[in-house]
């Protein structure tokens, strides 16, 4: 226990306590099982004390001095310990974790079964310290220096070295380097087949090139790191965070990566065949759809879709074919051009997707979601439609039904509005029913659409483009002020000449009815202006002539409006024909 008297002198400071530790330098101070957690003791002399079992966690300890203390079985967790001396001093089986020891010195001190997780060790010396069964797990170690007698386990020496760069003289194929911090260390081309990096810590790390190949990187933190063209095939990548990896060119073949966090990640022409993609995260999306019912994600704007596409991973030209995506939500991915043949999407949620000029031959898609897909020149040969939700998806006449299978159908998610209502399609209905015959022409206005301008241009491209067999087929509003109006054309027509041939029309049109409006905008004001001339001149005459008056405006009248005295009449004063019609009252 705890000296009363030492503690007393301690809680009086700083100074007083270091100028009472030197005038007493032969006194054994004891503050063993002392509760000095969250105090501040920057630069207090503890030289030699005995602070065992004592609770010092959250403690300032900055500079202070603690050579050849006894720390056995104290709690330090948390501490702030940066630049404090532990020479020679005692630490077996005390608690460390998350401590700051930035700079301590630990030289020919006893650390035996020390805890030292997630605590930062940048540039702390260990010379000839005794590191054995020490937990240095998520540990930062750059710049730690250790000395030929620090004794410390074979792991934990190699991840020094490596961080220190030494890695072209170390063994690291199917070495344990889990639970290990190894932030932004350089593994470039590096032979790293079958190692473990379980909970490992590689964010930002250089991996490029390197060979991963059966490696376990299973809940690793891989953050920002550049895996462009590294083999990862057959690897394990379960929970793993890869958003804002660089993944391009990467071989990802029968990796498994379920509910890995692929967020913003690049996978630009890499290969992920026959990978186990099941529960995995590539967009913000797939937090919005999980949280969020559809009215609230309808009602985003154009600048919020804009936003989170922003989040969701490049997959251009990347290989999927045969991987396992099922249940998987894809929502509104970029998978133009992506081999999903053979994939196995069933049950996915693919909302909002581009496939456009995708292969999805042979794919599972029982039960997916291809709600506002973007499917133009997509190949879906032979693949599996029953229960596919198809609602305002947009296909064109290259789109590839052929020999799809399909027993049923639903036209809105939510399985509603089934197709056929009851029974199953005939073999190659479903194909026969939705294979587009016609191309059509998306037509956007985001501010809306002038129709006198659109009807001109529509008649203009019409007379120019015979045998396009234009169309409207819809009108679709899309908020914020945008309207898309769908064109169907001929498919042999030219479809981008009657896009731009169109839009130049429209917007010719619109600026020469824009003038067109103004001018009469004008005329009318002059008319107005006009009209409250008069008014204000006539009723000037009618103060001075108190005479009952008519008054009024009409335009394209045969009469001009003005006054007129109530009592004669002269012809004179009126502007414009009197003509009488009425012969037989008045005779000539």
């Amino acid at each position: 226990m705890a000296n009363e008297e030492h503690l007393a002198i301690l809680r009086q400071g700083v100074e007083v306590w270091n100028e009472w530790r030197d005038k007493n330098r032969y006194i054994t101070v004891d503050l063993s099982m002392a509760n000095l957690q969250k105090k501040d003791l920057r630069k207090f002399n503890f030289k030699g004390t005995n602070l065992k079992q004592a609770n010092l966690h959250g403690v300032t300890l900055w500079d202070a001095d603690l050579s050849e203390a006894n720390l056995r079985d104290s709690n330090l967790s948390m501490a702030g310990l940066m630049g404090a001396n532990f020479s020679k001093a005692d630490l077996r089986r005390a608690n460390l974790s998350a401590t700051n020891l930035d700079s301590a010195n630990f030289s020919n001190a006893d650390l035996c079964l020390t805890n030292l997780s997630n605590a930062n060790l940048s540039q702390a010396n260990f010379s000839k310290a005794d590191l054995s069964g020490v937990i240095l797990n998520n540990t930062k170690l750059k710049g730690v220096i250790l000395s030929e007698e620090t004794i410390i386990a074979e792991k934990w020496r190699m991840v020094c070295n490596l961080i220190h760069g030494n890695i072209a003289t170390q063994n690291l194929c199917n070495a344990d380097l889990s639970e290990v911090d190894l932030g932004e260390i350089d593994f470039s081309g590096v032979n790293l087949s079958g190692t473990i990096f379980i909970k490992s810590n590689l964010s930002q790390a250089n991996l490029a090139r390197a060979n991963l190949t059966r490696a376990n990187l299973r809940e690793a933190d891989l953050s920002e790191a550049d895996l462009s063209e590294a083999d990862l095939s057959f690897a394990n990548l379960d929970e793993a965070d890869l958003s804002e990896a660089d993944l391009s060119f990467a071989n990802l073949q029968q990796a498994s990566l379920i509910n890995a966090n692929l967020v913003q990640s690049n996978l630009a022409e890499s290969d992920l065949s026959n990978t186990d993609l099941r529960g995995i995260t590539f967009s913000e999306f797939d937090f919005l759809y999980s949280e969020f019912s559809d009215d609230f994600v309808e009602s985003l704007t154009y600048e919020d879709i804009q936003d989170i596409n922003k989040s969701t991973a490049i997959l251009t030209n990347a290989v999927l074919s045969n991987a396992n995506l099922s249940n998987v939500s894809l929502c509104g991915l970029d998978l133009s051009g992506v081999n999903l043949s053979g994939a196995n999407l069933s049950g996915a949620n693919l909302t909002e997707c581009k496939l456009s000029y995708s292969n999805l031959t042979k794919a599972s898609l029982e039960n997916a979601n291809l709600k506002n897909v973007q499917a133009l020149e997509t190949d879906f040969t032979s693949a599996n439609f029953t229960g596919v939700c198809i609602q305002d998806w947009q296909i064109n006449s290259n789109t590839n039904l052929n020999n799809v299978i399909c027993d049923y159908i639903y036209l809105r998610q939510g399985q509603q509005e089934r197709r056929p209502s009851s029974g199953n399609f005939a073999p190659g209905e479903f194909t026969q029913l939705f294979q587009k015959s016609l191309e059509t022409v998306d037509l956007i206005f985001r501010n809306g659409i002038d129709w006198d301008a659109f009807a001109y241009s529509f008649k203009k491209v019409e007379v120019e483009n015979q045998g396009a067999q234009l169309d409207v087929q819809s009108i679709e509003k899309k908020g914020d002020g945008i309207i898309l109006v769908r064109v169907a054309i001929a498919p042999n027509a030219d479809k981008p000449k009657i896009h731009n041939d169109f839009m130049q029309g429209y917007e010719f049109a619109a600026k020469t009815l824009e003038g067109q409006y103004q001018g009469r905008l004008e005329d009318k004001d002059k008319i107005i202006n006009q009209l409250f001339s008069t008014i204000n001149l006539q009723n000037k005459l009618l103060a001075q002539t108190g005479d009952k008056v008519s008054i009024y405006y009409q335009p394209n009248s045969q009469f001009a409006g003005g006054i007129v005295d109530a009592k004669t009449v002269d012809a004179q004063q009126i502007g414009g024909n009197i003509q009488n019609n009425n012969t037989e009252d008045f005779p000539s």
